[in-house]
């Protein structure tokens, strides 16, 4: 991997591995270097796969990843998992940006078992042990359906736009 310290970046082969140090080096990049960066890891990516795919939830972070995707792939399939429990406004905003951008190539996820279904079953969403994080609620409504379609579609490469500043779990 180039060196995190210094210059511009320049368009060449980069990793996606880094260590915690290298990420914390990266913050103190210039905008235009995080955003050569990016783009690299996306050219690199879409290069060596046949049939990508980017999740989207129309947060933040997955409208800009679905924007910065585009740029070089506008066919490339967009999944949102919806779980039928958003905000009025992430659906307002869905439609505007699927009218706006003339994204064609659009696909949903629906829930196996709605929020309610899983919190008769199991409870309010917690966390199921150390080895496992993710709450029953999001394998039915999110996980299950994403793999189910993934195999179905043959998807090889998902994009998934998240925020390493938000968690220490996505920073790691």
């Amino acid at each position: 991997m180039k060196d995190l310290t210094k210059g511009k970046l320049k368009w060449e082969m980069v990793e996606w591995k880094f260590t915690y140090n290298d990420y914390k080096k990266m913050l103190s990049w210039e905008f235009e270097d995080k955003l050569i960066f990016s783009q690299q890891l996306i050219l690199n990516e879409l290069k060596s796969c046949k049939n990508p795919a980017i999740a989207c939830s129309w947060g933040k972070c997955s409208v800009v990843l679905v924007h910065m995707i585009r740029q070089f792939c506008n066919k490339v399939l967009i999944i949102f998992n919806n779980t039928l429990v958003q905000y009025p406004e992430i659906y307002q905003y869905r439609n505007r940006l699927l009218k706006e951008w003339k994204i064609e190539n659009y696909v949903e996820t629906k829930p196996i078992k709605t929020f309610w279904e899983c919190v008769k079953l199991y409870g309010f969403p917690k966390i199921r042990s150390r080895k496992t994080r993710t709450p029953m609620c999001c394998w039915y409504m999110k996980e299950k359906p994403t793999i189910d379609l993934i195999k179905k579609l043959r998807i090889d490469t998902i994009f998934v736009g998240l925020q390493a500043t938000e968690s220490m779990f996505r920073r790691l």
